[in-house]
Formats: C-alpha cells, structure tokens, sequence
C-alpha cells in the first residue's frame, strides 16, 4: 500500500516561472530516490498538490512542506492509502493553471478564477482528484 495525499496552500509571493522551475527541479531530484511521485498546480498565488509514495517518504516529505517559507495556510485535503499510484510516471508533474483551463474545464472555473481554496475544493467528494487528473490528461504536467 502507498500512502495518497492532496493539501492546498497560498504562496507567502507571487512566483514566477524561474521560481517554479527551480522548485521543480529540486523536488524533481528529491522525490524520485524516496518513491515519491505526484503533481502540483499552481494558480493564482496558490498551490495544490498530490503526493504519493511509501507513508514515511510522504510523511517527511509533508513536514519539510510544512516548514517552507514560501507558502503558508497548508490545510490537507486528504490523506488515504491506495494500491496504485495516480501519476507513477512523474517525480514531480507540474501544470500552471492559466486562461485556457477555464475554457477547457469550465466546470472548475471558479477554482482557478479564485485560486485553490479549501471552500471550493472541499466540496468535491475527491478532495479534488479529479480536478489533477484531468489537468494531467489534457496538458504537458512534466516540462
């Protein structure tokens, strides 16, 4: 069994692409020897993000998230065991959520508009899985 969970959080400044490539390609490096797998999105100032992997590695994982300066407000949505992993292929798949997502999945557009937001989110009966997989199916989630 693997250890599954998806948590929101609001970025402490604005990043900019360097800023989200170079917390990529550290998370990137560090992930793939612990097992850890999964996808973060960012949009507007916020973030939310699966993890997946053995519990300890997501557990460490989750507490140095915990203790990063650059953003604030984690609140997990969720947190399961699952037998499969929902992005094995991907270290650390990545997707900036921008105007086209909301024409493409209009149904979430009041996500993205406001940002990733526990009221919003915690509606969704998934804690929002369904929301990362369809960003992943329809995009390049590992640049």
């Amino acid at each position: 069994m693997l250890t599954q969970v998806i948590y929101i959080s609001s970025a402490t400044y604005p990043f900019t692409d360097d800023d989200l490539k170079a917390l990529l390609a550290v998370a990137r490096r560090k992930n793939e020897p612990l097992g850890l797998t999964g996808l973060l999105l960012y949009a507007n100032g916020t973030f939310m993000q699966l993890l997946e992997g053995p519990a300890s590695a997501v557990d460490a994982c989750m507490a140095k998230i915990g203790r990063d300066p650059r953003h604030t407000g984690i609140n997990m949505l969720v947190r399961t065991e699952v037998e499969e992993r929902e992005f094995a292929e991907w270290s650390m798949g990545f997707h900036r959520v921008g105007p086209e997502d909301c024409e493409r999945l209009p149904g979430y557009a009041p996500v993205f508009e406001t940002g990733f937001r526990e009221d919003s989110l915690t509606r969704m009966s998934d804690g929002g899985l369904a929301l990362l997989q369809a960003l992943a199916r329809d995009s390049a989630a590992h640049p």
